[in-house]
Order: structure tokens, then sequence, then C-alpha cells
């Protein structure tokens, strides 16, 4: 059986009563809301909800994922970014196996969870995602990793920059 989310309210962490506060605030000037595991997970899910009722894009990165974590209803994220481990925790896969085909993977997922779109990361061999139109591969730019603290939100980053700028998954 899979374990509950975590629903800690770490003081040091964001609040859901400053989120409410400051969301209306940035809604008004920005089009995108990111978030993530980073902060308590109860406020990460409530800031990104409370962010599309509020009309913003919705971008959602649940790292640190934690193995046997149930994940709710994703209805409200417009685009879920996970790495390939991520994506078999929340499939309940064996952590310890690759898929033998990420694109089917992540259209489980979308099925499953109602991500709008469902972006699976695969470090260098690059990354697949599942949307409205179907499912398709992003070939990875070869660059020399240094560190890899950080990498998929550099890459959600990234991709929300270019999506900012007009383009779409594919290009």
């Amino acid at each position: 059986s899979k374990a509950p989310l975590d629903f800690d309210n770490d003081i040091n962490n964001l609040q859901i009563e400053e989120a409410e506060e400051h969301l209306p605030i940035i809604a008004k000037e920005a089009k995108y809301l990111i978030s993530g595991f980073s902060i308590s997970v109860d406020t990460s899910l409530y800031v990104l909800r409370r962010g599309k009722e509020l009309g913003l894009i919705t971008m959602f990165n649940p790292s640190p994922l934690v193995e046997g974590t149930e994940m709710p209803d994703l209805s409200f994220i417009d685009y879920l970014f996970i790495n390939e481990t991520e994506a078999r925790i929340m499939m309940n896969l064996p952590k310890d196996r690759a898929a033998e085909d990420y694109i089917a993977l992540a259209k489980e997922i979308r099925d499953v969870y109602h991500a709008e779109n469902v972006i699976i990361t695969l470090g260098e061999d690059g990354s697949v995602a599942c949307t409205r139109e179907g499912g398709f591969a992003v070939a990875a730019m070869k660059v020399e990793m240094v560190d890899q603290t950080g990498a998929g939100d550099g890459y959600m980053a990234a991709v929300t920059w270019r999506l900012s700028e007009g383009d779409n998954l594919k290009s």
C-alpha cells in the first residue's frame, strides 16, 4: 500500500496563509506559477490549485518524491515535470528497472493523474512528453555534467522560458 502524503507545516516553509495573501498579487503580474515539494507538500499543492483558479499556467516538479507517496488527482497542473525515478514511483513500478517505453509511461501518468502535459526527463537520453496531441521524444543537448543538483529545476525553468516566448514543448 502507498504511504499518504505528509501534510506537514514546518515553520520554515511558506505557509498557506502567506501564499493566499500573495497569490492574487502574483496573478496580476505573472503568467506562470512553478512549485514543487521543496516546500511543504500541502502548501505546494494548495498554491498550484489556487494559482490555476486565478488563471495562472501551473508548472509542477514534485521533487523530492519519496517512494510510496500517493499523489492526488493533478487536473489543476498544466505541466508536470518528473524524472524517470519519479515516474516509476508515481506508477508504483520497481525503481531499479527502466521502463521499456517512456512515452507510454508518460501517457499512463497523464491518464491516471489528469495533468494536462506530462514531461519525463531522462538525463543524457533527453526527455519525453505526453500532451493532448500525443506523445513524443526530445533529444538532449550534449553537455559536460559537473553536478546534477537542480537539473530538473533548470530544465523546467528553460521549458517555461521557451513557452513564455511562444514555443511549444516540441520546439
